[in-house]
C-alpha cells in the first residue's frame, strides 16, 4: 500500500497569501523575516515547503537548513546546512566586494570559502558572522533574491538566534526573505525571540490554528486519493486529530494498517472499530509499533538512541544484526510510516518522520534498558568516530549522561565546550561548560570545567560573573593542594576581568597573587603583561614599562610570541606619548616577531599601531594603508573600524568628504558589532560636519556622542572642542573662548595628556589675548603626549611666534612662523586659520607675511566653501589697503546652445556647481557670493531654461551642456 500523505497544502490560502506578499517584497528588493508558528504537526513544514515551491515564479532561490535537538550545543548548525549545499556547487567562492571583507570568519563556518591566509579570532567571529551571513546570503542570491528557509528553530543554537536577531534588523535593504518554523507548544529561546521581534514589529508571524472539519475532508481526500470518503470517517478522523494536519495522516494510516479502513481499486471503505485510536501523538506512535515485530522495534529503538537521522550501518553495530535485516527494518519503518528515507547519490540516509516520533519510540525503551542502549550507542558511536566532533560528540555526551557516565559525560561536554571556543562561538562554549557543570563528576574534572567556563566568561566581556566564579574557585584552591599553576591561572584570569570592569587596585592584586602562587615562568611571563597593561591603564608609565621589559626578558627565554609581542605592544602605546621614535622601534619589533612567527593577526595589531604612530611623528594619511590591506586580507572588520576612525581624523579637515566615508564606515561597524569606538566615533562625524558647514547634522552627531558616553571626559572634551570649532567657522572667537575652555577643563581632569588638536589651538587662540596666554604656552609645552600631533606642535610655535613679536623680536618670530609652516604643511587648513588668526598681530608687531598669507587663506576658503573666513580675510587685507580681485564675473565660457538662451558665464559657474549636487551655501561658498545671490542666478537659469526645479535643471541636459562645460 502507497504512504497515505496529502501531497497538496491544504486550509492555508490566507498564509499563502502573506508569504506570497513576502516573496514579492523580497524579489522587489525589500526583504524581511517571517516565522510560521504552531504546535508540532500543525503542517509549519508543509507551508514552508509551499513557499519554496512558489519562490521560483518571482525568481527567488532557496536555501533550506534544520535545527536538530543537538544543534543548541552545534553552532549555527541550521545556517552551515542551508548554505553549505550552494557553496559546494559554486565556484569560485562568491566575490562580491561587500562579502570579501566577511569571508575570513565565514571560512570558520563555510570551508568553501577559505582563503590562503585568512585568520578571523573568536572574538571577530561572533561579532562578523551576523553580517557575513547577511552579505553571503545577498551574494548567492537568485535572478531577483533568496529564500532561506530554517526549519524546526526551536532547537537553534544561541549564535544562530542572535544571527536571526541580527538578520531582523537588517534584512529590510536586501532582497531576500528568511522563513523559520518555531513550535508554539514549548517553550524556547526562540519563541522567545520571536516573541519579542514581533513586540517591535521586526518579524511577520503566521500563527497557524488547526484545521477546520472541512479542511480535514480536503486533506483526507487528497490523502486517499479519492472524492468519495466513506460515511463518518472525517468526523471520526477529526475528532481524533483534533485538526492537526500530521495526525490527520498519521490516523488515517493506522487505520489502514489495522484494516479498519481499505481500498478495493479506487474505493474506501471504512469499518467503525471500538479499538482505541490514540488522542495524542505519542498514543498513535505506540500503536503503529505494536504493529511491528519485536526485532524491528528493537532496531527503531536503537535509531531512536542514535538520532533523529541515523547512519543505519550504525545502528547495525547497536543490534546486533545482518546489514540485509536492518535495512529490510528500515524499511518496514518507512512502510509503517515512522521513518523516511532520502538517497544522495549512494547513500541512503533514514530520519524519523517527525521530531515526536522519534521521542516516542525512544520512551518504548524501558527505564531498566535505557541506560544499557544509551551506553552500548554511545560505544558504538566513539568507535566509528573516534574524534567525536561536531554533533557526535555532543550525541555521545548526551548518552553518556542517560547511561549514568557521569565522569565521561562530563569530559566529553568539556572536549564539545573548547571545541566551540575553537570555532569562536564563546556564548555555545558557555553553555556547554554550564552543561558539564551541571553533570558532575570527579572534583578534579569539575575543576577543570569551571577553570574553561572562567576563561570564557572572561572573554565574553561577562565580569560579574567571571569575578563570581572566579572567587569561589580561588576560595576552594586555597584549601586544597591543588597545583598552584592553576591557582595562578584563575588568579590571571580575575585580574583580566577586574582590570575590565575598572578595579585596578583589585587587579593588581590577583596579579600579584598569581605570582606568589606559581614560580612558573609562562605565567610570571603572562603575569607581567597584566601588570603592564594594568599600569598603562593607571598612566604609571613606570610600572608599565618595567612590566612590559620583564615579560619580553620571560617571553624571550621561554619561547612565548604570543607574550613578547603583547608587551612590545604596550610598550609601543606608552611610549608614543613620550618618544615618538622609541614608540615606533617598539612596535615595529612586535611587527617583526609577529611576522616572523606567522601570526597575521599580531601582525595586524602591530601594523595599526604604527599607524598612528607614524601619522602623529611624520604626519600624511597613508601610513594605515598596509594595515587596511591585511585587515581586509583577515577580515579583521574590528581593526579595520579602528583604521577609518584614525584615516578620518588625519583627513577631517584637509579632505572632508573623504573623511566623512571612512567615519561613516566605522560608524557602520560600531553599530553592527557594537564596539566601544562609538561616542568618539560619532564625536569625530560631528567635527566633520562641523567643517561642512552642515551644523544640524554636527549638533545630531555631538547629541549621539554624548549619549553614548555622557560621563566620559574624553567625549565631552571632543564634543566642546567640536564646538569650539564651530565657533571659529563663522569668526565667533569669544564663542569658540569658551567652548575651548570647557575642553580643557576636561583635559585637565583626565589628567591624560591626550593629542587632541584643538590643545595648540586653545594656546595660539590666548596668546591673542591681551593677557598674553603664557600659562597656556607652557602648559601645551610641558605636555609631551599633546605635542605628538604636529598640529599642536605648529600652533605652539606660532603662538611663541606671537609673544615674540609682541616683545620686538621680529626675527625670531619669523623663525618660528616657518618652523609653523613646515610642521602644518601637511594641514592646509590649520595652517590658512592660524596664519589667518595671527595676521593682524604680525601686520602690527611687524614679522611674518600677513599679507600674502591672507591672500592664499582666503583663496583657500573661498575653494573650500568656507564663506565667512574668505570674507574676513578679504576684509583684513582691505583695512591693509591691498588691491582686491573683482569677483562679478564669471570665469566659464558659455556653450553656444546656453548662450542663445542669454545664459551668462557666472550662471554657467553656478550650473556646473549644481551639476556636482553641491548646496546653495557651497556654491557660495565656491563662487565666493552671498546664498542670495546663488538663488538669483539659479532663478534666472530656471527662467531661461524652461526647468520647473533645480532637478529638473540639471536632467534637462541631453547634449552634455553642464558636463561639457564642466570639463572645459
Amino acid at each position: 500500500m502507497r504512504p497515505i500523505v496529502c501531497s497538496v497544502l491544504v486550509g492555508r490560502e490566507a498564509e499563502v497569501s502573506a508569504l506570497d506578499a513576502l516573496l514579492a517584497g523580497a524579489a522587489g528588493g525589500v526583504g524581511g523575516l517571517v516565522a510560521i508558528l504552531g504546535p508540532a504537526g500543525i503542517g509549519k513544514s508543509r507551508l514552508a515547503r509551499e513557499a519554496q515551491a512558489r519562490a521560483p515564479r518571482w525568481g527567488i532561490d532557496s536555501l533550506v537548513g534544520r535545527a536538530v535537538q543537538t544543534s543548541k550545543l552545534l553552532s549555527l548548525r541550521p545556517f552551515a546546512e542551508a548554505f553549505s549545499g550552494r557553496l559546494r556547487q559554486t565556484a569560485p567562492p562568491p566575490s562580491s566586494p561587500r562579502l570579501q571583507p566577511y569571508l575570513p570568519a565565514l571560512a570558520a563556518l563555510f570551508p568553501e570559502l577559505a582563503t590562503p591566509g585568512s585568520v578571523a579570532d573568536g572574538e571577530q567571529l561572533r561579532l562578523l558572522l551576523p553580517e557575513g551571513i547577511l552579505r553571503l546570503l545577498e551574494a548567492i542570491r537568485g535572478p531577483a533574491g533568496s529564500l532561506l528557509v530554517l526549519e524546526d528553530f526551536q532547537w537553534a543554537d544561541t549564535a544562530s538566534l542572535e544571527v536571526l536577531e541580527y538578520l531582523a534588523d537588517n534584512l529590510s535593504a536586501v532582497p531576500a526573505l528568511c522563513l523559520i518554523t518555531v513550535r508554539s507548544d514549548e517553550p524556547s529561546p526562540a519563541l522567545d525571540l520571536v516573541d519579542r521581534l514581533r513586540a517591535r514589529r521586526a518579524i511577520a508571524g503566521l500563527d497557524l490554528e488547526p484545521m477546520e472539519a472541512e479542511a480535514t475532508e480536503a486533506i483526507l481526500a487528497a490523502s486517499l486519493a479519492t472524492d468519495r470518503l466513506p460515511t463518518d470517517l472525517v468526523a471520526f478522523i477529526h475528532s481524533r486529530s483534533e485538526g492537526v494536519p500530521l495526525l490527520i495522516e498519521e490516523i488515517a494510516a493506522d487505520l489502514a494498517a489495522t484494516g479498519a479502513l481499505t481500498v478495493t481499486g479506487s474505493r474506501w471503505s471504512y469499518r467503525p472499530t471500538k479499538a482505541s485510536v490514540p488522542k495524542s501523538f505519542r498514543q498513535l506512535v505506540d500503536q503503529r509499533l505494536a504493529f511491528l515485530a519485536e526485532a524491528d522495534r528493537a532496531v527503531l529503538e536503537a535509531a531512536a538512541a542514535v538520532g533523529r537521522e541515523f547512519d543505519w550501518q550504525l545502528v547495525t553495530n547497536v543490534v546486533g544484526r545482518t546489514e540485509t535485516y536492518v535495512l529490510d527494518s528500515l524499511r518496514r519503518g518507512v512502510a509503517a510510516q515512522q521513518l523516511e528515507s532520502s538517497c544522495s547519490g549512494r547513500l541512503t540516509r533514514y530520519r524519523f518522520r517527525h521530531a515526536l516520533m522519534r521521542i516516542a519510540v525512544h520512551d518504548q525503551t524501558t527505564a531498566a534498558e535505557r541506560p544499557r542502549l544509551a551506553r552500548l550507542v554511545a560505544d558504538r558511536i566513539q568507535a566509528a568516530h573516534p574524534g567525536l566532533a561536531g554533533e557526535w560528540g555532543v550525541r555521545t555526551a548526551e548518552l553518556r549522561e542517560e547511561a549514568g557516565q557521569a565522569d565521561a559525560a562530563a569530559a566529553l561536554w568539556l572536549a564539545a565546550g573548547h571545541e566551540a571556543m575553537g570555532r569562536g562561538a564563546l556564548a555555545d562554549a558557555e553553555l556547554t561548560f554550564e552543561r558539564a557543570r551541571q553533570v558532575g563528576g570527579a572534583p578534579e574534572l569539575t575543576m577543570q570545567i569551571e577553570e574553561a567556563l572562567l576563561e570564557v566568561l572572561v572573554l565574553a566581556g561577562k565580569t560579574g560573573s567571571a569575578i563570581e566564579l572566579g572567587e569561589d574557585l580561588r576560595r576552594r584552591l586555597a584549601v586544597t593542594t591543588g597545583d598552584g599553576r592553576r591557582g595562578a591561572r584563575v588568579r590571571l584570569h580575575l585580574a583580566r576581568a577586574r582590570l575590565d570592569s575598572g578595579s585596578l587596585a583589585e587587579a593588581e592584586a590577583e596579579v600579584a597573587a598569581a605570582l606568589t602562587a606559581s614560580a612558573d615562568g609562562a605565567t610570571s611571563a603572562r603575569a607581567h603583561v597584566v601588570a603592564a597593561a594594568i599600569a598603562a591603564e593607571r598612566r604609571d608609565v613606570p610600572a608599565a614599562r618595567a612590566n612590559a621589559e620583564l615579560a619580553l626578558a620571560e617571553a624571550g627565554t621561554l619561547d612565548l610570541p604570543e607574550v613578547g609581542c603583547q608587551a612590545l605592544l604596550v610598550a609601543g602605546r606608552v611610549e608614543r606619548s613620550f618618544d615618538l621614535d622609541l614608540s615606533i622601534g617598539a612596535l615595529e619589533r612586535a611587527d617583526a616577531l609577529a611576522d616572523q612567527r606567522g601570526r597575521p593577526l599580531w601582525r595586524l595589531q602591530a601594523l595599526q599601531e604604527l599607524a598612528v604612530s607614524r601619522h602623529y611623528l611624520e604626519g600624511g594619511t597613508d601610513h594605515g594603508q598596509h594595515a587596511r590591506e591585511l585587515a581586509l586580507q583577515l577580515g579583521a572588520l574590528l581593526t579595520l573600524a579602528a583604521i577609518d576612525l584614525q584615516s578620518a581624523v588625519a583627513l577631517d579637515m584637509s579632505d572632508p568628504a573623504t573623511a566623512l566615508g571612512h567615519i561613516d564606515r566605522c560608524l557602520e561597524a560600531c553599530r553592527l558589532h557594537h564596539l566601544r569606538l562609538l561616542p568618539f566615533a560619532l564625536a569625530v562625524k560631528a567635527f566633520i560636519h562641523a567643517h561642512l558647514l552642515q551644523d544640524p547634522e554636527s549638533r545630531a552627531a555631538e547629541d549621539a556622542a554624548l549619549e553614548a558616553a555622557p560621563d566620559d571626559v574624553d567625549v565631552v572634551a571632543l564634543v566642546e572642542g567640536v564646538r569650539g570649532h564651530r565657533r571659529l567657522l563663522v569668526e565667533d572667537r569669544p564663542g569658540a573662548l569658551v567652548h575651548l575652555a570647557a575642553a580643557m577643563a576636561q583635559v585637565r581632569r583626565s589628567g591624560v595628556a591626550n593629542p587632541y588638536p584643538f590643545r595648540g589651538q586653545w594656546a595660539l587662540l590666548r596668546s591673542l589675548e591681551p593677557e598674553g596666554g603664557q600659562a597656556d604656552r607652557d602648559e601645551l609645552a610641558a605636555s609631551p603626549g599633546a605635542l605628538v600631533s604636529g598640529r599642536n606642535r605648529g600652533c605652539l610655535a606660532l603662538a611663541q611666534a606671537v609673544q615674540l613679536g609682541r616683545e620686538g623680536r621680529a626675527a625670531d618670530a619669523d623663525l618660528l612662523a616657518r618652523r609653523a609652516e613646515e610642521l602644518l604643511a601637511s594641514e592646509p587648513w590649520m595652517l590658512y586659520h592660524c596664519r589667518r588668526l595671527v595676521a593682524e598681530v604680525a601686520e602690527r608687531d611687524g614679522w611674518g607675511a600677513p599679507e600674502p598669507w591672507l591672500r592664499e587663506a582666503m583663496g583657500y576658503f573661498q575653494r573650500v566653501g568656507q564663506l565667512v573666513l574668505a570674507r574676513t580675510c578679504r576684509d583684513l587685507l582691505r583695512r591693509m589697503g591691498a588691491r582686491l580681485p573683482r569677483t562679478g564675473r564669471g570665469d566659464s565660457a558659455v556653450p553656444p546652445a546656453l548662450a542663445a538662451l542669454g545664459v551668462t558665464s557666472r550662471e554657467v559657474d553656478v550650473l556646473k556647481l549644481l551639476a556636482e549636487g553641491l548646496s546653495n551655501r557651497q556654491i557660495a561658498g565656491r563662487l565666493f557670493l552671498s546664498e542670495n545671490t546663488v538663488e538669483t542666478h539659479l532663478s534666472s537659469l530656471l527662467a531661461k531654461t524652461g526647468a520647473a526645479s533645480r532637478a529638473q535643471l540639471v536632467a534637462r541636459d541631453p547634449l552634455g551642456l553642464i558636463r561639457g562645460s564642466a570639463g572645459s
